[in-house]
């Protein structure tokens, strides 16, 4: 089953934030640290198996991290909810995620093991906690024991103010993205009222070894979630990006807002299929690729071997 393509805005730049350990480990260090309390950080590793399939919705992103615990390996499963209303059922996209990591398991002949679900929400609506049970019309005690029972981690970034935000983490970059994110949905006029606020860090993370690079994907983030054209961007923004080149619609970009505009999922992967090679003839590597296009690191490397055969 072919896993489904996940092109947003809000999931690209989830996608390119947290598929950095550093940022990982800072996020649950200090915004989980009950679950940074029995597992060891230092031993993240980027899951790189695709488990979403059709069964979710366009609002998952499989972004998996193994990790020790104690002397055992666990998973830790990020499912990034980005919709501006609630309108799905995330207790059961997560069984369903979870379900799809044992059955990897247990097709690869490999014992079951642990996984820990986190849920990142950052939409405009606040976000109601449910257990599996509030979910059913008639529930009792006599239901419960025949009905899957666990619980998720919840981020939200609406329980955090902005000052808790900037103290909590530790990485510049981290405590941007998350403060953009929390916010990515309000007026243009607010949200540049926030940046105005964050210059500083603007500042300080140009002044780091990659401090650039991050700042880019950020300003594409704001462009493409916007949907404003490139001179009001300019206009309105790029004194935050002072030095930082002038933001550009990739091919990606045009090919994604595309599809979103016109709801053409073929189109999007014939999109994604004409980024991937293009990206390979101008000698990106697989793990850049891959977050890029959300493609799988097979299917980048059979696109690299068709290209070899042309």
């Amino acid at each position: 089953m072919k896993p489904k393509f996940i092109q947003t805005p809000h999931d690209r730049y989830f996608r390119q934030v947290f598929t950095q350990i550093a940022e990982v480990r800072d996020l649950i260090k200090n915004a989980l640290p009950e679950v940074s309390k029995h597992i060891d950080l230092n031993s993240l590793e980027l899951d790189n198996t695709v488990y979403v399939n059709n069964e979710l919705d366009n609002t998952a992103s499989d972004i998996v991290y193994n990790c020790n615990y104690k002397d055992k390996k666990i998973k830790i499963a990020l499912l990034f909810e980005h919709k501006s209303q609630i309108d799905t059922l995330p207790i059961l996209q997560l069984l369903t995620y979870i379900l799809n990591i044992w059955k990897t398991n247990y097709k690869q002949e490999k014992k079951l093991i642990p996984v820990i679900p986190i849920l990142f929400y950052h939409g405009e609506r606040d976000y109601e906690f449910k257990t599996f049970g509030q979910y059913f019309e008639v529930y009792d005690d006599f239901l419960d024991i025949y009905t899957p029972s666990f619980e998720f981690e919840l981020i939200n970034t609406k329980d955090f103010t902005d000052e808790q935000i900037n103290e909590m983490f530790e990485l510049l970059s981290l405590k941007l993205a998350v403060t953009v994110m929390k916010h990515i949905f309000e007026s243009q006029e607010d949200l540049l009222e926030i940046l105005k606020e964050n210059k500083k860090l603007f500042r300080k993370l140009q002044q780091l070894p990659k401090g650039n690079d991050i700042l880019i994907t950020l300003k594409k983030y704001i462009f493409n979630a916007k949907k404003i054209n490139k001179n009001e961007f300019i206009m309105k923004y790029q004194n935050f990006f002072e030095g930082v080149a002038v933001v550009e619609d990739s091919i990606a970009d045009r090919y994604i807002n595309q599809g979103i505009e016109q709801g053409i999922n073929q189109g999007i992967n014939q999109g994604i299929l004409k980024v991937a090679k293009k990206s390979i003839l101008t000698g990106l590597e697989n793990e850049t690729i891959r977050i890029i296009t959300g493609l799988t690191f097979v299917q980048i490397n059979k696109i690299r071997k068709e290209l070899e055969q042309e």
